[in-house]
């Protein structure tokens, strides 16, 4: 299920510029299924914020998200 873990992700900020892509690895159970899920809308982000284009979209929907240019490949 989503967000198995409490406060699996904290203290995370990382700016991504036009044309850039970002992949975010590593072994299952450190936190980056729940990052993905915060950042894509898949969970909600218990705190902290995400900007697009300087727009605050933590609240956003999924559709929203891509209205706005944002895109996710597992």
């Amino acid at each position: 299920g989503h967000a198995k873990h409490k406060d699996a992700v904290r203290n995370v900020s990382f700016d991504v510029k036009r044309g850039e892509i970002v992949c975010i690895a590593g072994i299952d159970g450190n936190g980056q299924s729940e990052l993905i899920y915060a950042l894509s809308g898949l969970a909600p982000a218990k705190s902290g914020s995400i900007e697009l284009n300087g727009e605050n979209i933590t609240s956003t929907s999924i559709r929203k998200r891509n209205d706005l240019g944002m895109s996710h490949i597992p």
